[in-house]
């Protein structure tokens, strides 16, 4: 379950080929693969059954709420992956603000449904969903019940530890994790910050803060 900006794509190139590759691939949130299998999903004329669900290892990576923001600002900022995609979030979203505390402090984009998620981006006449800004807690969770529909749950800064642990539970040989998309930029994640910018973080990413116990700096 690839949360974006928690190593997914150095994480999808050392697994194993898989005839199922769209199950470990995409920013798609945990209830999206949960229709795939269950049913639920009206996309999905045969899915591929319960059992088949509870089979397979389901394990995602979480990251410090305020780096995570960070490195989402920077990577689109800069570009993102130089498709489309990025470049309409970049011109809708990021370039409306001069900096990440105008960004950050801009109401309408902090509250709006394109920042949670669950709205569209419109650009030029095409629909785009935003993902690196939702709550991690959201990508992970049951819609109806609540519940948290992955397994494993890792943190992004113990990353090589969690890949070790994932290995080892389906059987394939440890191996170190590259990273291949690093910015450009290399300050720490708390130099982007102060008091109201930190507090703003804070109160949007609480449930994921208060879940996967995070502090600022920390």
């Amino acid at each position: 379950m690839h949360i974006p900006k928690t190593a997914g794509s150095s994480i999808r190139h050392i697994l194993p080929p898989s005839d199922e590759s769209k199950f470990a691939c995409g920013h798609a949130d945990a209830m999206t693969y949960y229709g795939f299998f269950h049913g639920s999903d009206y996309r999905v004329k045969d899915p591929l059954g319960r059992e088949k669900w509870e089979e397979y290892m389901k394990f995602a990576f979480v990251r410090n709420p305020w780096d995570r923001f960070v490195s989402a600002y920077r990577y689109l900022k800069n570009g993102g992956n130089d498709s489309c995609e990025s470049a309409a979030v970049k011109r809708v979203l990021i370039d409306k603000c001069s900096c990440i505390k105008e960004f950050i402090c801009n109401e309408e984009i902090m509250n709006g449904d394109i920042l949670n998620g669950s709205g569209d981006l419109i650009d030029q006449g095409i629909c785009y969903r935003v993902y690196h800004f939702k709550s991690q807690h959201q990508m992970l969770k049951h819609t109806v019940s609540n519940q948290i529909l992955i397994d494993n749950i890792y943190r992004f800064e113990a990353l090589q530890e969690g890949i070790d642990d994932i290995f080892k539970k389906i059987g394939i040989p440890q191996q170190p994790l590259p990273h291949f998309k690093k910015n450009r930029e290399e300050m720490d994640y708390t130099d982007y910050y102060d008091k109201e910018t930190r507090e703003i973080i804070a109160a949007k990413y609480k449930e994921d803060i208060e879940l996967f116990g995070y502090e600022f700096g920390k």
